[in-house]
């Protein structure tokens, strides 16, 4: 066999060996995504009822948080009622002196 026949019989058998890897890893890709897909298809309910717990427990931190607004201003309304009730009576103390 000559240098040139040698040549090609290698680059060919390099070929072929790269092919199949194509082809293995291409498989394991493949099996890899069904896999994923299977647990997915597994998991999204389990998904859905913690997005919607999620969702729940955010809308009740708001309610909380406005119920808390209402309570801070019902209390600085107060605050400032008394506050000017003060003002009225000491305004008028000092005007007895």
């Amino acid at each position: 066999m000559s240098v040139e026949s040698v040549s090609l019989v290698v680059i060919a058998v390099c070929m072929v060996v790269i092919a199949v890897a194509v082809v293995v890893v291409a498989a394991g890709i493949l099996s890899f995504l069904k896999r994923l897909g299977e647990f997915l298809d597994r998991t999204e309910p389990e998904i859905s009822e913690v997005a919607v717990t999620v969702k729940d427990t955010v809308d009740a931190v708001k309610d909380t948080v406005d119920s808390l607004k209402g309570t801070v201003s019902s209390f600085v309304e107060s605050f400032n009622v008394a506050l000017s009730v003060f003002r009225f009576f000491n305004s008028r103390k000092k005007k007895k002196k």
